[in-house]
């Protein structure tokens, strides 16, 4: 017996009740005095759709995505490697020194921030960056928010780029149906990524001038503070990284080619990551640096988006909006891309992706509507520069600048540039594809 039979409720009405009090929980962050980060506010959620009979245990434990789940410890092993080796600073800090300007400063830290986003998980770099962030800030005099918000759109904007750059292309990548998955999103979104970085690149430097920062005719001078603290640590991590993209890209070329080849990306990952477990000595050192807590929220997200759907509520909440039609290509990407970047504001991008792929699929797209799950992943990703409830790693930077500085930026500094940059980003993304896609 479930709830709904109990009061009399419908199902729906009561899976409605209980996502709107997790997205409470997520704007809100505290309730009574009580901390509540995402991944709690999540678990919370999934909690009450089993206890209140909204979906069983069977569906709650079908409902999860292993391959999703796979993808991240894997990637986590190995970004853990290299965050603890000291290997990812130091190649951050070696890729900025031959900057002699600001201007070239500037340039390479939202290039180098998009393309490692792009590899290493953007919520990583969220991390890694504010740390970096900091260090520019404190050695070149420069304003903190306007660094850690250029720092933000530059991550953001780089993960778009592959299916490991932030898990909603992850599950877009292993859920479509899409054939090399891999290839098709460096080859078709690579160029308006770079695009979309310069436009970046070109904010941070208008803003700087504004903020009466001092930028023509600097000769700067940064002080490495970052080195490889644990050379073998080092070593395999860098070869695991290596093992995991290039497994990616043989997987995708084999699938091209006709030879074997799997479809659950996750398992590269997480093979990749082994040599990590097996060869270095800081195998439970690394096991501890794995983010569980984002494991934590999805294993959460898909039981209460599993929830959304059988009750019947995520059908009527987007059945109010107008649906894609896989004859319209030029509509539909349109389409897709604004859904993908308002209604990540309301539902934050992972679960609008986990339940945008369940009504694409009943309207009728496949693997071969390649341009359609490239629009979803690129307006539910740059959503994340419209506010800062558009992405978790825009959480994450605000939290670890606030922990190590005492200050980071608002969430109005943070709309005010992210209106016009969202715009660009979207009207990039959007002429692209239909160009070219």
């Amino acid at each position: 017996m479930n709830l709904s039979t109990v009061i009399g409720v419908d199902n729906g009405l009561i899976a409605l009740f209980i996502f709107a009090v997790v997205l409470a929980l997520i704007v809100f962050r505290r309730f009574m005095g009580v901390e509540f980060p995402i991944w709690t506010s999540m678990m919370v959620g999934a909690a009450l759709m089993i206890a209140a009979g909204v979906i069983s245990v069977a569906e709650a434990y079908a409902a999860v995505d292993f391959d999703v789940l796979f993808f991240l410890v894997g990637m986590f092993s190995i970004v853990a490697g290299l965050e603890r080796s000291g290997l990812l600073g130091y190649l951050i800090y070696r890729a900025l020194a031959p900057a002699k300007s600001l201007r070239a400063v500037l340039v390479l830290f939202v290039f180098l921030m998009g393309a490692l986003s792009a590899f290493t998980v953007n919520d990583t770099m969220a991390v890694v960056g504010t740390m970096i962030a900091i260090t520019l800030v404190k050695q070149l005099a420069l304003p903190l928010e306007v660094i850690l918000i250029g720092l933000a759109f530059s991550i953001t904007v780089g993960s778009v780029m592959t299916p490991i750059g932030n898990p909603q292309n992850m599950l877009i990548a292993s859920q479509s149906g899409m054939k090399a998955p891999f290839l098709s999103f460096v080859s078709v979104l690579g160029i308006p990524t770079l695009l979309n970085l310069a436009f970046v690149a070109a904010f941070l430097w208008f803003t700087l001038r504004r903020h009466g920062a001092r930028l023509d005719g600097r000769e700067v001078v940064l002080i490495e503070e970052e080195h490889i603290r644990i050379h073998s640590l080092a070593r395999v991590s860098g070869a695991s990284l290596c093992l995991a993209v290039g497994g990616f890209v043989v997987n995708d070329l084999f699938g091209v080619l006709g030879f074997p080849h799997t479809e659950h990306l996750g398992v590269i990952a997480f093979i990749a990551s082994v040599p990590l477990y097996v060869l270095a000595k800081e195998k439970r050192e690394l096991l501890r640096d794995v983010d569980w807590s984002t494991i934590v929220f999805f294993v959460s997200m898909f039981i209460v988006v599993g929830g959304l759907w059988s009750s019947g509520a995520a059908k009527t909440m987007l059945g109010m909006i107008p649906a894609p039609n896989p004859v319209d290509r030029g509509g539909a990407i349109v389409n897709i891309m604004l859904v993908g970047t308002v209604l990540s504001q309301v539902f934050s991008n992972v679960p609008l992706v986990k339940l945008y792929i369940e009504v694409m699929k009943g309207l009728g797209f496949n693997g071969s509507h390649q341009y359609a799950w490239l629009a979803l992943a690129a307006g539910s990703t740059v959503a994340g520069n419209l506010t800062v409830l558009g992405a978790a790693s825009n959480v994450i930077i605000i939290e670890a600048a606030e922990n190590r500085t005492g200050k980071s930026f608002t969430f109005k500094q943070f709309v005010k540039y992210g209106v016009v940059i969202t715009a660009i980003n979207v009207a990039t993304y959007t002429t692209w594809l239909l160009l070219f896609a």
